[in-house]
């Protein structure tokens, strides 16, 4: 799925293919900021798990350009 050679998928620069990496740059993104602000932001004091938070987010993220066929929904 993620190697780009699927029927129907576009190699251009907002296509399938790379909307579907830069959302799992997106994910590890909110959950650096996430866990930054249950240390000392807003959310300061907040349990937090790092590892769940990659596996869930990626999980759903997966998930979600296997149903739709594109992290484009």
């Amino acid at each position: 799925m993620m190697s780009c050679s699927g029927k129907g998928w576009s190699m251009s620069i907002l296509g399938d293919c790379s909307m579907a990496w830069i959302s799992f740059a997106i994910v590890l993104f909110l959950v650096m900021i996430a866990r930054r602000q249950c240390t000392d932001g807003i959310l300061a004091g907040t349990g937090f798990n790092t590892i769940g938070a990659f596996v869930l987010g990626l999980g759903l993220n997966i998930l979600t350009i296997s149903i739709f066929g594109s992290a484009r929904y």
